[in-house]
């Protein structure tokens, strides 16, 4: 093939790709809104608005906001995108299952803990509570572990463990109305620390980092964040990972609802590259009353694994 022929072959690519690109375009959402109105004008099919989410990678298309940019492409564009997505998620999903074969074969289980043990009532042995909150045993078809004070505000619950690095955090939780809740990891005190953890008010999970100030109380800085809505009084997993690098510290956390498959993929991921991150601290759980009709959080089948050996 003669110099002439690649160029032409090279010239002729862009010429079709900007005219694919021509075709699109940007849309501003307005007031009042909806991915289906939003098909409907323009792309004269309301039962569009699946496709027109996936083409944008929305993972809720219930929470597109005013201001927000949306791609509109035609309809050959969208069907056929749409395809390539769903071909693509089912090899995901099959990698996932053959990988979900030999996960935690390398994990050395550092505690496994299903509440089951103690009488109710009581607050389990092994954990501590630096905080407000009426932290105890209860029953939730098995027993669990409780934070049933409807007034109190931010409250833990953590582990009696020397400081770890590089580990795996999994709990079953459920909250009730109007609360929030996740897991800690390298918690070095109540200012400082990471967590995973909800924001029910907006709708979204967050990876966030509290870093003390001066006074004694404490500044959140929210690391990454994607939406999430959780349904009140359903029970959920979430899993944080968490590791400890020269120059960084890298989490990866995922949620998704007991009796449900588990993601093949994290949901979300942050690193943490400033001189104040921690590199090493205990882990535990936390709740907060986001609401005057909180009704308390329990927790389940707390799990911590060692991830040296990954």
């Amino acid at each position: 093939m003669t110099i002439l022929s690649q160029r032409s072959i090279v010239l002729f690519c862009v010429l079709i790709s900007s005219f694919i690109t021509a075709q699109q375009e940007i849309y501003t959402v307005q007031q009042g809104d909806s991915l289906e109105s939003i098909a409907q004008n323009k792309l004269e099919d309301p039962r569009l608005w699946p496709q027109l989410a996936k083409y944008n990678r929305l993972l809720d298309p219930n929470l597109i906001k005013i201001g927000q940019k949306i791609l509109i492409p035609t309809q050959d564009q969208l069907l056929l995108k749409a395809k390539e997505q769903d071909k693509l998620t089912d090899r995901l999903e099959v990698i996932g299952r053959y990988l979900s074969q030999f996960k935690g074969l390398n994990r050395e289980v550092i505690l496994e803990e299903n509440f089951e043990s103690y009488q109710l009532d009581t607050q389990p042995a092994g954990w501590f509570f630096p905080s407000d909150g009426k932290w105890h045993i209860s029953v939730a078809g098995s027993r669990v572990l409780e934070q049933a004070d409807r007034k109190a505000l931010n409250s833990a619950a953590i582990v009696k463990l020397v400081d770890q690095s590089n580990y795996t955090i999994q709990v079953e939780l459920q909250i009730r109305y109007s609360g929030d809740a996740g897991v800690f990891a390298y918690w070095n005190s109540y200012t400082e620390n990471y967590r995973l953890r909800t924001s029910n008010r907006h709708n979204r999970i967050q990876i966030v980092k509290r870093v003390p100030r001066d006074n004694g109380t404490y500044t959140t800085v929210t690391l990454n964040e994607e939406p999430l809505h959780l349904d009140n009084g359903r029970w959920w997993i979430f899993r944080l990972e968490i590791t400890t690098h020269q120059s960084h510290v890298y989490l990866k956390g995922k949620a998704w609802k007991k009796g449900a498959p588990e993601p093949s993929s994290w949901l979300l991921e942050a690193s943490d590259h400033s001189s104040e991150r921690y590199e090493s601290g205990q882990t535990g759980v936390w709740t907060i009353n986001a609401g005057s009709s909180y009704g308390g959080t329990k927790f389940d089948n707390f799990k911590l694994l060692n991830m040296e050996d990954d």
